[in-house]
């Protein structure tokens, strides 16, 4: 019985020592008022108290957590008896007299009595606000019931077999609830009736062994049950038979409520360490540092299961050999000397893989009633996301200081009371003209002497408003390389919050626009100059924007029109309505591409007259050579137009009649060439012929003859080939080249940007490669199929076209009859999600004059695929389609890879 109180004892003494050396805030807060049983420093720590509130009221000891949601949670538990678990809960505590905000991980798990009945709640923290997370604690279960064990005396009994007389002694019968002597039967009758087979076997083991031992419950007069201990021997007689019994009964009751609320402490400190939800911790026992406890989470941090139960520490996490861990391990348990790590780096095997986690960690000696160690409790936190956040911070603040050391600009960031410089670039320093051992041999503002009276107001308005300062073009007369310099600065302060909202730095931006400012000047001086050059022309002039608006007209133009300052809508207001769309495209193109503007139209005079001009306007650029303004004048060539165009009437018949006979020469030279031929061959062949039949019967000089005329009406053949050849060049034959692929996609995109972007539509095109074609007739390829694309698209659906390419296999090549078996080929696909057409069609569609869709929904001359073939079969390739109703088009281009033997000798398809 002292024994088992002792163990109570001791148990409890060791929870309360493991609480209060724990790494992280515990508290045990008791009773419905929540009282503060238990709190350890850290806790106190943290809250920003001393040990005088153990012993006091939650809310007593710290009022300003009633509102808060961590109070109210606590509440919850001790109501609910559910478990809680904050991440990261913001929490207002008071130290100092003042709140700080601070943000907590933390644990309320209830304390339940015997009864099933919540009587506390354990609360388990650390604070994250600074990354300083402390040792989690291991809570054994709260045993709330005293258990009140007392010695207990033994009853004796003697019974003989023979007769069945029991004799018992009067503390026998009182372990039975009774006063007086009973008989066996009476006595056999308070045995619980489940024990009764315990009761049994027990008595007839004895009868066989000599020795009676059995644990069982009895039941009293008052119904209580309780447990007795009984020990006996058995003596025998002459024939060897059980003659005589003698033994001793011992009531076994608070032992054994004992041993029941030390299973039961000891499943709720298992459950303790099981459950605990954010801190890893294990028991490990003896020198071989067996694994007794361990909870998921140090499970998980080892990558392991809950198969390391019963192993080593060695066995369970054999990549920790190589590591100082178990060195660590053995030296606090021989000698006693408590661990605690800080960040320190481990590798482990999780999921297979060796990865690399920080932890925060305590190794703590166990030891028994006698100061011997057993075995050393482990409490560990994953600060893996801790450390790579302060090391990614700490390199974000050195790469922070970096760029503001290289940044072009002036920086400089300042404390307050009183400022001091904190970070400041070189180009700060060369803008005041200080050396770097000048300024920091000085305080901030005495660095800054010359400036401080305007400069210091704003950087002090900053530091106690929080709102941001911006100065434009300040002009301050500073001492720069031994003379006063007037400049002109752009600079903005801006204040740097910290925790709090409070601002305890500014940073400071500074740049030298002094030559911006210098050139704006010469810029507004040159406008003035160039004004008064216009006023002085003798034609209308005006001016425009970089986009094209006009600023400025002349006296002359206003004269003119009799118009005086109304700018907007000019071109449409004074253009002749048959000249003002073509005029206005032409204008806007030449602003778009910067090239000069030139172009004849007729300008509305105040008298209603229109009147001929000629426009010329050039772009005026700046420094940078971007495009500032347009300048520009009008000249009046009314009435050179007038003769001229008489003149260009006469001109023109004339040129018709030239391009008649030309076309008529034309067709003359290719029917001539075509007639002359044909006697030209019958002249050659007949005089081989010729030749031929006299053989030797003709002389050398008749021979010499007949040679002569073959060889001249082989020279005259050869000329009108010549000539057949250069006609057909004339009509228009087209040469092979590599062409770029993505030049080409690029043109067409372009042509089409309009289109594409009303319908906002996306081309997806991959790299393509360089071909032999003709270029011309590629650009009308690629065109009539992102047409056809963009034509048939869904009507509410963005059309998406994907333009994609790939090597035809040699094999494939086959399929295709009129393809060269021994030619490489590329295949192009053209992928569309327009409205698609049933495969029955595919071939329809490239049939010219052919359409699958009426005219009024869909615009087209039905010719646009049939080109596609035409060109396709010119490049000596395949073009084919699959569509279905509904779901797109493609369609796909079979081309050749390189130029084939004709093509190279050539250079294009005959």
């Amino acid at each position: 019985m002292e024994n088992a109180l002792r163990k109570i004892e001791e148990r409890e003494q060791r929870f309360r020592d493991l609480l209060k050396e724990a790494p992280v805030s515990t508290a045990l807060l008791t009773g419905p008022d929540l009282i503060i049983e238990i709190a350890n420093d850290i806790s106190l720590d943290l809250w920003g108290r001393d040990a005088s509130i153990i012993g006091k009221k939650l809310l007593e000891a710290m009022p300003e957590m009633e509102w808060q949601p961590a109070y109210k949670e606590l509440l919850k538990v001790y109501s609910t008896g559910v478990t809680y678990v904050g991440k990261e809960v913001v929490a207002y505590l008071k130290k100092h007299d003042v709140l700080e905000k601070v943000y907590v991980n933390f644990t309320y798990k209830a304390i339940f009595d015997s009864h099933g009945k919540v009587t506390g709640v354990f609360a388990v923290g650390y604070d994250v606000t600074e990354q300083v997370i402390a040792r989690e604690r291991i809570q054994d279960a709260e045993e709330r019931a005293r258990l009140a064990i007392e010695s207990a005396g033994m009853g004796t009994f003697d019974l003989t077999y023979e007769t069945g007389v029991l004799i018992t002694s009067a503390r026998f019968s009182e372990i039975f609830g009774i006063s007086g002597p009973r008989t066996r039967d009476e006595y056999i009758a308070f045995v619980h009736p489940d024990d009764h087979p315990i009761y049994l076997a027990a008595h007839r083991t004895a009868e066989r062994t000599g020795v009676l031992m059995y644990e069982l419950r009895i039941i009293h007069p008052d119904g209580s049950i309780h447990w007795i201990r009984l020990n006996g021997k058995v003596f025998y007689n002459d024939d060897k038979k059980p003659s005589r019994l003698i033994g001793t009964a011992l009531d076994i009751t608070e032992q054994k409520q004992s041993q029941r609320m030390l299973i039961e402490s000891e499943q709720r400190f298992r459950t303790l360490i099981t459950e605990t939800s954010m801190v890893a911790m294990g028991l490990y026992i003896g020198p071989e540092l067996r694994i007794q406890y361990v909870n998921d989470v140090m499970m998980q941090f080892w990558g392991k299961d809950a198969s390391v139960i019963g192993k080593t520490f060695e066995e369970a996490i054999p990549e920790l050999k190589e590591q100082p861990f178990l060195e660590r391990l053995h030296h606090v348990y021989t000698t006693g000397e408590t661990y605690e790590g800080k960040e320190d780096i481990a590798r482990l095997v999780v999921n297979g893989q060796p990865q690399d986690f920080y932890f925060n960690y305590i190794y703590k000696a166990l030891r028994d009633s006698e100061g011997r160690i057993y075995g050393i409790h482990h409490i560990a936190i994953d600060v893996t996301e801790a450390v790579l956040a302060k090391t990614e911070l700490t390199e974000r603040e050195m790469s922070f200081r970096m760029l503001i050391m290289q940044a072009p600009v002036g920086i400089c960031i300042v404390r307050n009371n009183p400022v001091e410089a904190e970070v400041v670039n070189d180009a700060f320093l060369q803008l005041i003209g200080k050396t770097r051992a000048e300024f920091n041999s000085k305080s901030y503002w005495d660095a800054l002497d010359g400036i401080r009276d305007v400069y210091e107001p704003i950087v002090t308005y900053v530091f106690n408003t929080g709102v941001p300062f911006v100065g434009r073009e300040h002009a301050v007369t500073l001492t720069r390389n031994g003379r006063e310099q007037k400049l002109f600065i752009d600079f903005v302060c801006e204040p740097f919050r910290e925790v709090g909202n409070a601002v305890k730095k500014v940073i400071i931006l500074a740049i030298d626009v002094t030559d911006k400012v210098i050139a704006r000047k010469k810029i507004e001086e040159s406008r003035d100059y160039l004004s008064s050059i216009m006023e002085s022309l003798p034609q209308m002039a005006f001016a425009a924007s970089a986009t094209g608006e006009v600023t400025y007209v002349n006296k002359q133009w206003k004269d003119y029109t009799g118009l005086k300052n109304e700018l907007d809508h000019l071109w449409m207001t004074l253009l002749y309505p048959n000249d003002a769309e073509a005029f206005i495209a032409q204008w806007n193109a030449a602003v778009t591409s910067g090239i000069t503007f030139e172009r004849e139209a007729r300008y509305k005079k105040h008298s209603g007259e229109f009147r001929w001009h000629f426009i010329r306007a050039v772009p005026i650029v700046n420094a940078g050579n971007q495009i500032a303004k347009w300048v520009g004048t009008c000249t009046d060539i009314h009435d050179q137009k007038l003769s001229l165009e008489g003149l260009e009437i006469k001109v023109s018949e004339r040129t018709r009649d030239l391009q008649r006979s030309n076309v008529e020469l034309q067709q003359f030279a290719y029917i001539a060439s075509h007639d002359l031929q044909e006697p030209l061959r019958k002249i050659a062949t007949f005089t081989e012929l010729l030749s031929n039949n006299l053989g030797n019967d003709i002389d050398e000089k008749s021979k010499s003859y007949l040679g002569k005329i073959t060889a001249s009406a082989r020279r005259m053949l050869a000329l009108i080939q010549g000539v057949l050849n250069f006609s057909q060049l004339s009509r228009g034959e087209e040469f092979f080249d590599m062409v770029d692929l993505n030049e080409v996609i690029a043109e067409v995109k372009s042509d089409f940007e309009l289109t594409i972007v009303e319908k906002g539509a996306r081309v997806h095109a991959e790299r393509l490669p360089f071909i032999p074609g003709i270029r011309l007739q590629l650009v009308q390829l690629f065109s009539n199929l992102l047409s056809n694309a963009l034509k048939f698209s869904k009507p509410g659906k963005y059309p998406e076209i994907f333009i994609k390419v790939c090597d035809l296999a040699l094999r494939e090549v086959s399929d295709y009859p009129a393809l060269n078996p021994r030619r490489p080929y590329i295949c192009l696909e053209f992928k569309d999600n327009g409205i698609g057409f049933s495969q029955e069609y595919a071939e329809q569609v490239f049939v010219i004059f052919q359409r699958l869709n009426d005219r009024q929904s869909y615009t087209g001359t039905g010719i646009g695929l049939a080109l596609c073939k035409r060109i396709v079969l010119n490049h000596k390739g395949e073009i084919y389609a699959r569509s279905k109703p509904g779901e797109g088009s493609s369609f796909y281009i079979i081309l050749p890879k390189e130029l084939d033997e004709e093509q190279a000798v050539e250079g294009r398809f005959v």
